[in-house]
């Protein structure tokens, strides 16, 4: 980032949303994708993905949620345990505005009294969002389950590998006040094979 690009996150202190994980192209991506039809992107929010591979992401990571006003790290599936360590240390650092979502299947350790504004999403019982009723065919559909809330969605292409994207983007369009109607009619029209 740039000293100019900082000087201008500064200034505006916008809502960010900072995608860590395995799958964190793709759920950038499609987050970038339904949000855009609701919000004004790099004005009001801004999407980052990083890689936390040195110190200096790390770094850049934490000044973006420092400097927020609404900062969301959501942490993707894994499947290296030093990754679910790293998510766990960088949570550490969210402001208490900020929010944690993470992949329930992946079975993140969180103390109870470390929960607030965490939400998470998974296929397992338990999850904040939970895929359920998943059928894949040359489209994929399924429910997604809030709070009692049951609304279905429909994915273009065979996207079982993108239900956990989904699943995110419900989770980060819930925090930026969408509702779940409005989420599944913009995750309808995207492609998710891309």
């Amino acid at each position: 980032m740039s000293i100019f690009s900082k000087l201008s996150f500064l200034f505006k202190k916008p809502k960010v949303v900072i995608v860590v994980g395995e799958d964190r192209k793709a759920t950038k991506n499609l987050i970038h994708q339904v949000l855009k039809k609701y919000l004004k992107i790099d004005k009001d929010v801004f999407i980052f993905e990083s890689e936390l591979e040195n110190n200096e992401e790390v770094e850049k990571v934490k000044f973006l949620m420092k400097k927020s006003k609404l900062p969301i790290l959501v942490a993707t599936s894994t499947v290296k345990n030093e990754e679910i360590n790293q998510f766990l240390e960088l949570k550490k650092f969210l402001p208490k505005e900020g929010f944690f979502v993470f992949n329930f299947d992946d079975e993140l350790k969180i103390d109870d009294e470390d929960k607030t504004n965490c939400l998470s999403f998974g296929l397992k019982e338990g999850a904040d969002f939970m895929a359920s009723d998943i059928n894949v065919d040359e489209e994929t559909n399924l429910k997604i389950n809030y709070k009692g809330n049951v609304v279905p969605v429909w994915l273009k292409g065979e996207g079982t590998d993108k239900i956990y994207s989904a699943l995110a983007v419900a989770c980060v369009g819930t925090i930026l006040d969408l509702n779940l109607v409005e989420i599944s009619q913009g995750l309808k029209d995207i492609d998710v094979k891309s």
